[in-house]
């Protein structure tokens, strides 16, 4: 016989990988560099945006000899 269980929350549902950027970490004025293009994080920051709100700035930058972006959150 199977038992029931009664009061057992459900798990919140996680739905594909984890991101790979913190967008949702963001506050205003905050911001972040990666070694990455400016169109992967130009898609990424669009695509957060469009889902969760938000807006978000960037420049290419060389950061300790490194060639990538940095993202701020500005809305």
């Amino acid at each position: 016989m199977i038992k029931i269980d009664k009061g057992i929350p459900i798990p919140r549902h996680i739905k594909g990988p984890k991101p790979k950027y913190p967008f949702a970490q963001m506050s205003i004025g905050d911001s972040f560099f990666a070694a990455a293009s400016a169109n992967t994080l130009s898609s990424s920051s669009y695509q957060h945006a469009k889902r969760h709100g938000g807006k978000f700035s960037m420049r290419a930058t060389v950061e300790d000899g490194v060639t990538g972006c940095r993202v701020w959150r500005i809305e």
